[in-house]
């Protein structure tokens, strides 16, 4: 799964040498306030930590919850790159025109005289 937000927590958990192993801990807030808790790998503290407070994308495997937030186990944090909408509607608005053969003009013109 790949998330896409603004890293806003990270925590080593314990000091421990055995959880050391295991990596470290990050929060990640969503645009929609939805929070994930990161786990991170130990060999990951240098990238993450120079990307923290920004917009960032993290790949992994996703794990749900019952009583406690998500948790993804990251494989790959990237800085998030500025995306153009308006760019990628023009390449790809009207890609799939054989596969939906209707004629727009034709077809909201029929809904318009149905009201």
């Amino acid at each position: 799964m790949i998330l896409y937000g603004k890293l806003n927590e990270l925590k080593d958990a314990d000091t421990d040498d055995e959880e050391r192993e295991h990596g470290f801990w990050g929060e990640l807030r969503r645009e929609n306030g939805e929070a994930w808790r990161i786990q991170f790998k130990a060999t990951d503290t240098e990238k993450a930590s120079s990307l923290f407070r920004k917009q960032v994308m993290v790949r992994g495997l996703a794990k749900y919850y019952r009583i406690a937030s998500p948790k993804l186990i990251a494989d790959d944090i990237a800085p998030d790159t500025e995306r153009d909408y308006e760019q990628a509607f023009d390449e790809l608005f009207g890609c799939d025109r054989d596969a939906y053969p209707l004629d727009l003009a034709n077809t909201l013109k029929q809904m318009r005289e149905g009201d």
